[in-house]
């Protein structure tokens, strides 16, 4: 009995042995426990300063990309309104040539019209003279005639009586009254028919000066549509240079949204 009760308590050491080995090792295992926290809890704040960093860095570089849009927005938009009022003002010198081109073209509309009445005044004028032609002709006919009766007329009267010679001088005196008047006749036609040369001449004159002027406005409008030409390539030049510039801006604003 002893000897049972003597084991018993030999097993119950053991037993407060064991309890007390175990209650050591759990306090050292939570010792062990609040140590990594506290590692952990300096790892983290490690990586927050890791973070504010890089902030900084990113507003650094979201300025410099602005001040380089404004620079670029302000030339392409100073480029593209020199190239605006140029285009304005070739569309007003084209203006003012089709303008100087329409005058021209009505003063030449008015030289021809000149032209054809100039014409139609040579026609009668040169119709007046054949006429004037035709009464000089029959008017040296009828000196002809009467120079005739005259030499017949003073046959007459060396052949005649005395008083039939009275009849024969009264006849030569109404003979030497026409060929009078026929000389003035003549000479007024004659004066007219130079009169009408005159005309002729002038006339001639001025159509000469027309088709000079015909010419010179044929130059000038030849010279005006050239320069029109001109103008529309300087203007078809302008427009693709806009196109670019447009083309060029919407690069520029596609690359700055990308970035």
């Amino acid at each position: 009995m002893q000897h049972q009760h003597h084991h018993q308590q030999q097993q119950l050491l053991l037993l407060l042995l064991l309890l007390t080995t175990t209650s050591t090792t759990t306090t050292t295992t939570t010792t062990t426990t609040t140590t990594t926290t506290t590692t952990t809890t300096t790892t983290t704040t490690t990586t927050t300063t890791t973070t504010t960093a890089t902030t900084t860095t990113t507003i650094t570089t979201t300025t410099t990309t602005t001040t380089t849009t404004t620079t670029t927005t302000t030339t392409t938009t100073t480029i593209t309104t020199t190239t605006i009022n140029n285009t304005t003002l070739l569309q007003q010198q084209q203006q003012l040539l089709l303008l100087l081109l329409f005058l021209l073209l009505i003063l030449l509309l008015l030289i021809l019209l000149q032209q054809q009445q100039q014409q139609q005044q040579q026609q009668q004028l040169l119709l007046l003279l054949l006429l004037l032609l035709l009464l000089l002709l029959l008017l040296l006919l009828l000196l002809l005639l009467l120079f005739i009766l005259l030499l017949l007329l003073l046959h007459l009267l060396l052949l005649q009586q005395p008083q039939q010679q009275l009849l024969l001088l009264l006849l030569l005196l109404l003979l030497l009254l026409l060929l009078l008047l026929l000389l003035l006749l003549l000479l007024l036609l004659l004066l007219l028919l130079l009169l009408l040369l005159l005309l002729l001449l002038l006339l001639l004159l001025l159509l000469l000066l027309l088709l000079l002027l015909l010419l010179l406005l044929l130059l000038l409008l030849l010279l005006l549509l050239l320069l029109l030409l001109l103008l529309l390539l300087l203007l078809l030049l302008l427009l693709r240079l806009l196109l670019l510039l447009l083309l060029l801006l919407l690069l520029l604003l596609l690359l700055l949204l990308l970035l």
